[in-house]
């Protein structure tokens, strides 16, 4: 299926019933559920539509707009409750694990977060004079991860953002309150001492440097299956891609793909596969779109994706298309059918 702009809209008028199914909440005459997102400041707002305690085991269309020419969103997607969490990608610049192992926000297509590691344990050192030296700074959607445990040492990291704006980082350690750290502007002398407990329940604590404060990014450990991103956002792990799906891994979620030559059913995919789940971040990653600079045009290629949830419960999936309404890149649609009784063979 090739989708140019021109063609969208006769995509979107054939998939135009499963939206307003998966709109209005009421896929079915026997089973209604909430529909909620949250903001990044932890707040939430719901459709108001009744929820019950069990989703029927039918066929389901839901969206992901990521509209990286515009919002350039992350969108996080539970198969169980059909919840959607959208935030804003540029809305923290690092995060640590339980482990404190950290991580640095590359997204927008690699030029978000970049780090630089000094080797510099003096925090009052003036480092104004190493931002002419981008050299210095590592795009943090490559496997090295200048960052991650190596700050034990007591080393001045550098950051910068977006926007272009520079700070000093430095982890002082941990204590029973979390984690003990101090940011300032590159010719600060001195800053006060900030503490962060591990947010618990979650995969990791995100922090914005600009607010020394933890963020909410990530829905609850348990609560999220798959994530949607125009390029993955949580670098140095290896974890890279373009117009990406990722998985809850830290979570426990596993994916298989499927592969056709030509076009694939959903209804065709009836059993969980014997083999070929993977736990990586990236697992499903772009295999599900390819795109011609040559002609423009974004093809969806054949691919079912079968999905191991939180729950331990199965869910398969297929992307459906790529433009939006209104010329959207990356506006998904997608179709899914989630078993919650942990059976190996699809009902449907």
């Amino acid at each position: 299926m090739n989708i140019t702009p021109s063609t969208r809209i006769i995509a979107l008028l054939a998939c135009t019933a499963a939206f307003q199914a998966c709109d209005s909440g009421t896929s079915s005459d026997n089973d209604s559920i909430s529909s909620s997102s949250t903001a990044v400041d932890g707040s939430s707002s719901s459709n108001n539509v009744s929820s019950s305690s069990s989703i029927a085991i039918e066929y389901y269309t839901d969206t992901a707009d990521v509209d990286y020419k515009g919002k350039n969103q992350v969108v996080y997607y539970d198969f169980s409750s059909r919840t959607k969490t959208i935030v804003a990608h540029d809305s923290w610049h690092v995060a640590f694990d339980k482990d404190y192992s950290f991580v640095a926000n590359g997204g927008n297509y690699g030029y978000g977060v970049h780090a630089c590691s000094t080797g510099i344990s003096d925090f009052a050192s003036d480092f104004s004079g190493w931002k002419d030296s981008t050299s210095r700074f590592t795009r943090t959607d490559t496997i090295d991860n200048v960052l991650a445990k190596n700050w034990s040492g007591g080393q001045v990291f550098l950051i910068s953002d977006e926007a272009g704006t520079y700070y000093k980082y430095q982890i002082l350690g941990t204590s029973d309150k979390g984690l003990r750290f101090k940011i300032a502007a590159l010719a600060a002398t001195s800053a006060a001492e900030d503490t962060i407990a591990f947010a618990t329940g979650y995969n990791r604590t995100f922090i914005n440097l600009a607010s020394h404060k933890a963020v909410q990014v990530e829905p609850l450990a348990n609560a999220w299956d798959i994530r949607f991103g125009r390029t993955e956002f949580l670098m140095g792990g290896s974890v890279s891609g373009r117009s990406s799906i990722a998985i809850n891994a830290l979570g426990g979620v596993q994916s298989a793909t499927i592969s056709a030559e030509s076009e694939i059913e959903l209804s065709s995919v009836t059993a969980v596969p014997a083999s070929g789940f993977s736990g990586t971040e990236l697992a499903p990653g772009s295999s599900w779109v390819s795109y011609s600079s040559t002609t423009k045009v974004f093809t969806m290629l054949p691919v079912v994706y079968v999905v191991k949830t939180t729950e331990g419960n199965y869910a398969k999936f297929r992307m459906i298309n790529f433009m939006g309404p209104n010329n959207e890149y990356y506006y998904s649609l997608f179709k899914f059918l989630y078993q919650a009784n942990s059976a190996t063979t699809f009902s449907m």
